[in-house]
């Protein structure tokens, strides 16, 4: 079988309960932070030298979702298809489970990402370009404006899908990778403040999006849609040879 990681979620109502608080404490932050700091740290992050601009003008590019979700959708559609070519039997199913490991990388990417997409028109936050004529907590709700981008600050989406994509690489691959990976989703956060694409807490609010939101879709692929199959408190793919093909370790 194709061992993918040992990570699971056990929801209950306590477990509800207490996520229910931590949700409330975190906007109660994000408010606090949006009508006393925010202001401040945009100008002392927007102020720095030049090279540190140019260099995180780079790394937000790592942020942008397609370089993700094109190669794990086009992966995701096209192996089963190698199912009617007549392979060997075990070339058969190693496709199968990378048909569901690219299935789980695009949604747990993509769906957080199209949740801030959406937030982003309903709450219609003006960007740190308008600071000086809106200040902080001027919001334009609209959903059919395309030039309205400027009112796109809250959430974060560039965050958003970095951390989104740390936490499927965490999930995937261990601790380890997931660890370098939630570093450079770091960076990307750090990086929209730098260039004036949104204030602290758009960044804050995408990275909660974008982690929760991969932790979703992982227990619905888990638990709901089949994609994968717990194993004594283990997760695997669930379409498998009846014999082990490859374990990914961390």
């Amino acid at each position: 079988m194709i061992k993918l990681f040992q990570a699971h979620i056990n929801p209950s109502n306590r477990a509800l309960a207490w996520l229910s608080a931590f949700y409330l404490c975190f906007l109660t932050i994000i408010l606090i932070v949006a009508i006393f700091f925010d202001k401040s740290l945009s100008n002392f992050f927007t102020t720095a030298p030049e090279p540190v601009i140019s260099f995180f003008e780079w790394t937000t590019d790592v942020g942008k979702s397609n370089w993700m979700l094109i190669p794990s959708l086009l992966i995701w559609l096209l192996t089963p298809i190698i199912g009617f070519l007549g392979l060997k039997y075990s070339l058969y199913w190693k496709a199968r489970a990378i048909t569901g490991l690219s299935g789980f990388i695009f949604l747990g990417i993509g769906l957080p990402g199209l949740a801030t997409n959406l937030m982003k028109r309903a709450i219609g936050r003006a960007r740190p370009m308008h600071l000086e004529e809106f200040g902080t907590t001027y919001f334009q709700p609209h959903f059919l404006m395309d030039k309205a981008w400027t009112f796109q600050s809250f959430p974060s989406g560039h965050t958003t899908t970095s951390f989104a994509a740390a936490v499927v690489v965490f999930l995937l691959a261990g601790r380890r990778w997931g660890a370098v990976a939630f570093m450079l989703a770091g960076f990307v956060a750090i990086s929209r403040l730098v260039i004036g694409a949104h204030f602290v807490t758009d960044v804050l609010a995408g990275s909660l999006v974008g982690t929760m939101g991969a932790l979703a879709v992982h227990y619905l692929y888990v638990r709901k849609l089949g994609g994968f199959k717990l194993i004594n408190g283990a997760n695997h793919v669930q379409w498998y040879a009846p014999f082990k093909l490859h374990r990914v370790k961390g």
